[in-house]
C-alpha cells in the first residue's frame, strides 16, 4: 500500500545570532513534512501493525532505521505523537546522532501548517540540525549524573 501524499511542506531556519552572540557559522534547523491520507480515518482498527508496516512512514523501528542509516547515526530517533487540527503546533525533538545525552543537541523545531492536517490526514515529519546550539551553556549531563551519584549508563537506576 502506497500512501497518498497531498503535499510536502519544508521548514528551514538559519540562525546567525543565538543567545545575543553571533554564531561562528550559520546554524540551521530544518524539517520536511508529508501530509498523507489517514488510512484509519473514521474507524477503529484493532491491529494497526500490518498497515503501519505497509506504509513504512509511521514512527516505528524500521522507519527510524531508514533515517539513522541515511545520516549514519547510532542514537534512537526521538519523536512525538500528538493530535491537532490544521495549524496546530508541530514540535520535532532533536538530539545528537550518536550521543543521546549530549545536551547541546537537545533541540526542538516548531512550526505549523495552516491547512493540515485535515480530518482524514496524518502529518509525518522528519527534522535535523547542522549542529547543536552554537553557544551551549546548560552543562554536561554526564557530569550532573556523576555529581548526583547516578550511574551514567543507567541514569534512572532501573
Amino acid at each position: 500500500m502506497k500512501p497518498q501524499i497531498r503535499k510536502i511542506v519544508t521548514y528551514d531556519e538559519e540562525i546567525l545570532i543565538e543567545g545575543f552572540r553571533a554564531a561562528k557559522r550559520p546554524w540551521r534547523m530544518f524539517a520536511v513534512a508529508a501530509i498523507i491520507q489517514n488510512p484509519w480515518a473514521g474507524r477503529f482498527v484493532e491491529d494497526l501493525k500490518p498497515q503501519i508496516q505497509a506504509f513504512g512512514l509511521i514512527h516505528t523501528l524500521p522507519f527510524g532505521n531508514h533515517y539513522r542509516q541515511a545520516v549514519d547515526a547510532k542514537s534512537y530517533l526521538a519523536f512525538t505523537n500528538t493530535r491537532g487540527g490544521a495549524n496546530a503546533p508541530i514540535m520535532v525533538p532533536l538530539m545528537d546522532t550518536n550521543d543521546v545525552g549530549r545536551r547541546s543537541h537537545y533541540l526542538t523545531i516548531q512550526f505549523a501548517i495552516p491547512d493540515a492536517p485535515r480530518d482524514d490526514e496524518v502529518v509525518i515529519v522528519l527534522g535535523a540540525a547542522t549542529s547543536g546550539r552554537p553557544h551551549h551553556r546548560i552543562g554536561d549531563r554526564y557530569q550532573d549524573l556523576k555529581d548526583l551519584g547516578h550511574d551514567v549508563d543507567n541514569p534512572a537506576a532501573v
